[in-house]
């Protein structure tokens, strides 16, 4: 019998899905223009995690964001 896949922990899909929402809304991923390069498209999603982490990592140390933040301005627009 085969062994079932490991489970990701909620908390880690969750944060899978905020980065991947923020992919969408705040970096205009649908209309980048990525090389057909095998791991290109893989390489800019990394970067791209690693950009809304960074911004998300501000919000959750309190800092002050401006008002030229991209998660700023796509939460404006929902509103």
């Amino acid at each position: 019998m085969q062994a079932l896949p490991e489970r990701i922990p909620i908390e880690k899909r969750a944060a899978l899905a905020v980065i991947a929402w923020m992919r969408h809304q705040t970096m205009a991923y649908d209309n980048l223009k990525i090389a057909r390069i095998k791991g290109e498209r893989r390489a800019v999603r990394r970067s791209l995690a690693q950009q809304s982490a960074a911004i998300l990592a501000n919000y959750r140390e309190g800092r002050v964001v401006t008002e030229n933040c991209p998660l700023q301005k796509a939460m404006n627009k929902l509103q």
